[in-house]
């Protein structure tokens, strides 16, 4: 499979990031680590949840201007899969964040 460059770059940054990630919950305070999984989880799912709807409403109100928009409104639609999944890796850390009790 051919990656373009920009693909490469953010491939690298997505293992960067993997590996910040680690490298904070290996840390004394892990806490803060699924504090901030947790916050970002949830303002990258609440975009990609909004991109259908947007979608839908274009579509119920037969809008005819708004076909570059309906396609990026899709197109946040597609993390949601990976949202699921990141959500059940929340679920693993849901006793280290403060003011929890397992």
């Amino acid at each position: 499979m051919k990656f373009s460059r920009i693909a490469s770059a953010l491939l690298v940054l997505v293992i960067f990031g993997i590996g910040a990630f680690a490298w904070e919950i290996l840390a004394d305070d892990s806490g803060r680590a699924w504090q901030i999984f947790l916050i970002n989880l949830l303002f990258f799912s609440a975009v990609a949840q909004s991109g259908p709807v947007f979608a839908a409403i274009y579509h119920l109100t037969e809008a005819r201007w708004g076909g570059r928009v309906i396609r990026l409104a899709l197109g946040f639609g597609s993390f949601l899969p990976i949202s699921f999944v990141l959500f059940t890796v929340l679920l693993a850390g849901f006793p280290f964040l403060p003011g929890q009790v397992a």
